[in-house]
């Protein structure tokens, strides 16, 4: 660390990227399979996220949909605390002294086995939950959304891995609709879980 200190200046956007940050981009890029290719460092999980919405946002207006710009949260995630990230997460307790909230932020419920809204077909719910993000963007209109962004094994909300088929479902519903999917994973993250 004294080594790094002595050599770089302090540079918390990674513009000029340094020696070591391109190394450790490469490396990444040699394990992770084709498309991730790209790495974008940031100071911290809400400047990730917030960086995140801009991309999906952006991404749709260089394709000519510049009306794609929601963003579908779920109820209980976390994804930062500043206004964006707080408006697509779902945590109440972080966002009520924070309201309003900038528009444009849709939710879904998270998938919860423990207190299954659907019991009835535990534990073969995932695509249940996973149908109400089809409701929710037929009712915010798809063609209005930019992405989803969701903890894939919610955090900070109660440690909630999805059902079977849970994530399966998401995906084809956002590839079906045109939808980017953003997962902020830190639970079992990249880098989190050994090799």
């Amino acid at each position: 660390m004294r080594r790094q200190m002595d050599a770089l200046v302090q540079n918390p956007t990674g513009w000029p990227a340094s020696p070591p940050q391109i190394q450790l981009a490469e490396k990444i890029a040699g394990l992770t399979p084709e498309p991730l290719q790209c790495t974008i460092f940031s100071t911290n999980g809400t400047d990730a996220n917030e960086t995140a919405i801009k991309i999906a946002r952006q991404y749709w207006k260089l394709l000519g949909k510049a009306g794609k710009h929601k963003v579908i949260g779920r109820a209980r995630n976390y994804h930062g605390m500043s206004l964006s990230t707080l408006a697509a997460g779902g945590n109440l307790s972080r966002r009520k002294y924070q309201e309003p909230l900038p528009p444009g932020f849709g939710h879904i419920s998270t998938p919860d086995c423990y207190r299954c809204r659907y019991p009835e077909e535990h534990p073969g719910c995932g695509p249940r939950y996973a149908d109400e993000l089809r409701l929710v963007l037929a009712f915010e209109n798809a063609d209005t959304v930019a992405c989803v962004m969701m903890e894939q094994t919610l955090g900070g909300g109660g440690c909630l891995v999805p059902p079977k088929g849970y994530m399966e479902e998401i995906r084809r519903i956002c590839d079906e609709h045109e939808v980017l999917l953003v997962l902020n994973e830190v639970i079992t993250g990249f880098g989190w879980t050994g090799t």
